[in-house]
């Protein structure tokens, strides 16, 4: 999209890559919001932009990757829940019903909030749809970038 020339440079997870990001080792990073706001919020971090379609409330001030110039890029963190295969379906059904009563709750939306998560909901059926049409997406974008793993 960019052309931008980067070097991958793989981690253990956000911990050690925002230690190194830093301490000057690198010199930028993707992160979750709900990984980057303690060090966004004392100073020791700049936000750019976020991936997704709109801001977060929490960082109301970054823009979003298309307010900073680079349409097309819509790239939201999210999390699911997920079971093993042959999970009886009143199982699922019953876990589904809680998780979205939970979701409902101020409690949940207002932490869910301070951490730069936005609660969605939905069916299992939603939530499998979603996973597929993320796989092709981004299967699309490994395939016609010439990504390779190594």
């Amino acid at each position: 999209m960019t052309n931008a020339d980067m070097i991958h440079v793989p981690y253990k997870g956000s911990g050690p890559a925002v230690t190194d990001l830093i301490g000057g080792q690198v010199q930028i990073m993707f992160d979750t919001a709900a990984s980057a706001l303690p060090q966004l919020k004392g100073g020791k971090l700049r936000a750019i932009a976020v991936t997704g379609s709109h801001r977060l409330p929490e960082l109301p001030d970054v823009p979003t990757f298309a307010e900073a110039g680079l349409n097309g890029f819509d790239a939201p963190a999210w999390y699911g829940l997920l079971a093993p295969v042959g999970t009886p379906k009143p199982v699922i059904q019953f876990l589904n019903t809680q998780v979205n009563e939970i979701l409902k709750e101020p409690a949940t939306k207002q932490r869910l909030a301070q951490l730069g998560a936005e609660p969605a909901g939905g069916t299992p059926e939603d939530f499998g749809r979603f996973m597929r049409n993320e796989s092709a997406r981004w299967s699309a974008i490994v395939k016609t970038s010439n990504v390779a793993a190594d």
